[in-house]
C-alpha cells in the first residue's frame, strides 16, 4: 500500500469533502467539521468526494475501501492514514 508521493494526513482531511447522510437533511464539509456528527445516531451514512483528485489521493481511497473490504471492517480516516502510510 505504501505510496511514492507522501501524501500527510491533513492533506487527505482537508481534500476530500463528507457528505453526511442525516435524518432527513445533510450536511457537507471536511473531515474535521463534520468528524463530531460522524458518529451522531442521526448519521446513516455518508459519501465522499475529493475537492482536487491526484492520483495520490485517489490511490488512498482505493486502498482504503480496499482494506476494509477485505477486512471486513470500518476505519476511520486516522487509523487507515496510519496503515497506509506505513505500508
Amino acid at each position: 500500500m505504501k505510496n511514492e508521493k507522501v501524501l500527510t494526513l491533513q492533506e487527505v482531511k482537508d481534500n476530500t469533502i463528507w457528505v453526511a447522510k442525516m435524518t432527513g437533511y445533510r450536511l457537507s464539509g471536511t473531515y474535521d467539521k463534520l468528524k463530531s456528527v460522524m458518529s451522531s445516531e442521526d448519521c446513516r451514512d455518508f459519501d465522499v468526494c475529493c475537492v482536487q483528485e491526484t492520483p495520490e489521493l485517489q490511490k488512498f481511497w482505493d486502498d482504503c475501501w480496499k482494506y476494509e473490504e477485505e477486512n471486513h471492517c470500518w476505519t476511520t480516516v486516522d487509523e487507515f492514514y496510519e496503515i497506509w502510510i506505513n505500508g
